[in-house]
């Protein structure tokens, strides 16, 4: 059934999208702190 294949995909498109989200914050919350130790320079 493509249907049921189809919300297959959704669903794991939605789970990458997720960890995706969470990496991404990950990494801005690293580059937030890592400006603020530049800011003094600046």
């Amino acid at each position: 059934m493509p249907g049921a294949q189809n919300l297959e995909t959704i669903k794991i498109a939605s789970l990458c999208d997720f960890h995706l989200g969470i990496n991404l914050s990950k990494r801005h919350k690293a580059y937030l702190s890592e400006d603020s130790f530049f800011s003094d320079t600046s």
